[in-house]
Parts: C-alpha cells; structure tokens; sequence
C-alpha cells in the first residue's frame, strides 16, 4: 500500500458502527430528503451550515493524517459515511470532494498537501476531481489538456466534464499532460482563464464543464508528478468507484425499506397488499439485490487494502457495475410497487431513482465496468485508449 490511498482495510467493527450511528442521528435532525429538495435545482445545490457541521464531526477529514486535522481512518470507514448519506439522500458532495481529498493527500507536493488538508478537514475548503474529458471511459492517464511551457510559464489548455459539486468547490484537482506525462495539478476556482459551464442532472444536483483557456499554473501548484501521478491515479479511480457503491448500496437500502413499509400500509381487498405472495417475492427479489451489492462492496473494500493492482480493479469493477444495475432496478421496480401515488416526484421514492440514475454513472456506468472487468480477466482484448 502506497501513501497515494486510502487505508484499505476492514473497518474495525466497533469504530465503523459508532460512526454509522453519528451519521444516522446527524440524519434524523438534517433531513437530507427535505434539503435535497429545497435546494435542486440551485448552486451550489447543498447548504454550507451541513458541510461545516459535517467537517466538525470530523467526516471531511476520515482519511487524512491527523498532523492536518483528519482522522487517520481508511476507506472502509469513507463507505459507511457515505452509504448513510446517500440512504438520507443528503445533497451534500461527501463523496466527490472526498475522492479529490484522497488525490491531494496522495500527491507528492508535500507544501501543497500542508496548504490545502488542514482546510479541507476543518470544512473551509471543498475540492473536486476533475479527470472526465469524454463520456463511457476510465481512463485517466491519457488526458487531452495539456500543461505546457509558454515563455517561461506554465499555462493548461483544455476541457473537464461531468464534474460534480464544481459549483461548491474551492479548487480543482486536474489531470493534464504535461512533457514527461500526465500529472495532477491543483487550480483554484477563481483562477484567470477558467470558465463553467454547469448542466442540470436528472436529480436536480449540477455537473459541470470545466474549459481551461491558458491558466496559469505555478510550479508550486503541481500537485503530483509524473511518477506520482502513474501510481495515485489507477487507485484513487478504483477507490472512487467503491465510494460510489456505498452509496448506492445506501441509495438501495432506504427505497426498499420505504417499498417494505409502503406494501404493509397500503391495503387491497381488506389487507395490506404485502400479504399477496407475488408481491412478497418481488419485494424478495429486490432484498436479495441488495445484499449481493452488500457483498460485493465489502470484497471490494478488502481487496483494495490488497498489493495487487489487478485483483483490487476487478473487485472495484464488479462491485460498481453490481451496484449500478441494481440501483436502477430497484428504484424502477419500488416505484411500480408504490403504484397509484400519484407523480413519482411529488413522493420520496421518485428522488431515490433520480439520485441512483446519476450516481449509477459517476465513476463509470455499469457496462463501463462489465467491459473493464472482462477485458482485464482476458476475455476481450485491450483498446486503443484503455489502460
């Protein structure tokens, strides 16, 4: 294990449901459902006032040393955070600006890391990840945007897409090629020569475009080398797409307890419409995707904390193209389970299939990561273009 990750191992039972119950009772009195709709449709798109109160209870910083104010803790412990936040559709960015924090903390700018971490634990700083520069691809190693040297300065050309929380961000982690490869450099967002462009997503939440029309870069401001960069940049992908999966195991678990508890309500022919068997086995159907995403997830977690590079790609691949399909499964299926409602959107449920259809895609859809899994367990070939 590099210094470049999160720590991989299981979460220590007793640490992982102490914080699981924080995030739950923080959830009980900042109902992420009533500000997820509040504030759809707007920028930033979540309330500031959580974010700090999030920093202080230490889940900004989870995976940073403590020397800078963080907890010292590992991936596991990001999941369990995470998967209680999606359950509570909270609008906070927790897990994009978390992966941007594990990027910076894996860089080898140890002056640049002091600057930015400490802000970032205490909450005063969100950051986000910006490495997208088409749709359907993984690769991050092989970026359009360049860093060049022009008259004695460092200047970065190029386009980011489906950015998410760019809105709230402070700086962005960006992959550029540069002479001796691609690297990762830190740009502020009020920096000369960048511009955003943002797009409403099915769940009311922003992605932006990020256009870099020769921002200046400071030698000081690269924020991981060549070499560096080569190493962070397969894991932090793989450990953002087990992020992802936590929360849509989060996403999955709360609209099939809410699809439970509808079915034993609703009532049909004089009893609750969850006392006909056909329904009971779909409801069966939708636990038993659950609980093969929940195992998915948790091998993932395990064999990211693993030395080899191919095994941890495979688990991370499998467990985000689990989740993804089942997400989208589950969400359209609880919805014709809670039929005759009314609009889908006017009830809780609609915004759980909303937030699974975005999430489903950030970090690679599910047929991104059925084909990434087969190629690297040789059942087609490499492309040009993939790593």
């Amino acid at each position: 294990m590099t210094a470049a990750s999160a720590t991989a191992m299981p979460a220590d039972d007793d640490i992982g449901e102490m914080l699981r119950k924080s995030v739950q009772d923080f959830c009980a009195r900042h109902p992420g459902v009533a500000r997820t709709r509040r504030l759809r449709d707007t920028e930033p798109g979540f309330d500031p006032g959580v974010w700090r109160q999030m920093a202080e209870a230490g889940w900004t910083g989870i995976p940073l040393p403590e020397a800078v104010g963080g907890l010292g803790l590992g991936l596991a412990e990001i999941c369990v955070v995470a998967e209680e936040l999606a359950a509570d559709l909270a609008s906070e960015p927790f897990g994009p600006a978390t992966v941007a924090a594990l990027a910076i903390a894996g860089g080898d700018n140890a002056g640049l890391k002091q600057r930015l971490l400490p802000a970032i634990a205490s909450g005063e700083l969100i950051a986000s990840l910006a490495w997208q520069e088409s749709a359907n691809t993984l690769d991050a190693l092989h970026p359009a945007t360049r860093l060049k040297n022009a008259g004695g300065r460092l200047v970065l050309t190029g386009e980011k897409h489906f950015v998410p929380g760019a809105a709230g961000a402070g700086g962005f982690v960006v992959t550029a090629a540069a002479a001796d490869g691609t690297v990762l450099v830190w740009v502020e967002a009020g920096s000369g020569g960048l511009s955003r462009e943002a797009t409403l997503a099915v769940d009311g939440s922003m992605l932006s475009t990020l256009r870099f029309d020769r921002v200046e870069v400071a030698d000081a401001d690269i924020l991981a080398s060549q070499t560096a960069t080569s190493l962070l940049l397969p894991r932090l992908l793989d450990e953002a797409a087990v992020i992802a999966t936590a929360e849509l195991l989060g996403i999955i678990r709360a609209a099939f307890e809410r699809t439970r508890e509808y079915l034993g309500q609703r009532t049909q022919f004089g009893r609750p419409i969850g006392s006909f068997q056909v329904l009971q086995h779909r409801l069966v159907d939708l636990w038993m995707q659950r609980e093969m995403v929940r195992a998915c997830l948790e091998e993932a977690i395990a064999a990211c904390g693993q030395a080899d590079e191919t095994q941890r790609a495979l688990a991370a691949s499998a467990a985000k193209a689990r989740a993804a399909t089942a997400a989208l499964h589950n969400g359209r299926q609880s919805i014709q389970l809670h039929g005759a409602i009314g609009y889908a959107d006017e009830h809780d449920i609609g915004l759980y299939l909303k937030r699974a259809i975005v999430k489903s895609a950030w970090m690679g859809s599910a047929p991104v990561h059925r084909k990434r899994f087969a190629r690297l367990s040789g059942y087609v070939p490499q492309e040009a273009g993939e790593e």
